[in-house]
């Protein structure tokens, strides 16, 4: 399904299996992560990349806790 998605003011056509909702969703928080730097005075390029670096910092610490999690759970659970 083709999907045209607004982000940092430009307009990007996705072919993805997602609902639409769904990506309009991930458009938005992309979208409030790059109005988080907006007042910085870079290229457009590096507030891409920063805000790609900041992204997948969530992702890996998200993943860290998930393993946390998952590890206290599995200790609890089957006493391993």
């Amino acid at each position: 399904m083709s999907t045209e998605l607004q982000i940092c003011g430009e307009k990007i056509t996705i072919e993805s299996g997602v609902s639409v909702e769904y990506m309009n969703d991930i458009a938005e928080y992309v979208n409030s992560k790059f109005d988080e730097l907006k007042g910085a005075s870079k290229p457009p390029l590096d507030i891409a990349v920063l805000v790609a670096l900041n992204i997948a910092d969530e992702l890996f610490q998200e993943r860290e806790l998930t393993g946390r999690a998952v590890s206290i759970l599995e200790k609890e659970l089957f006493d391993i």
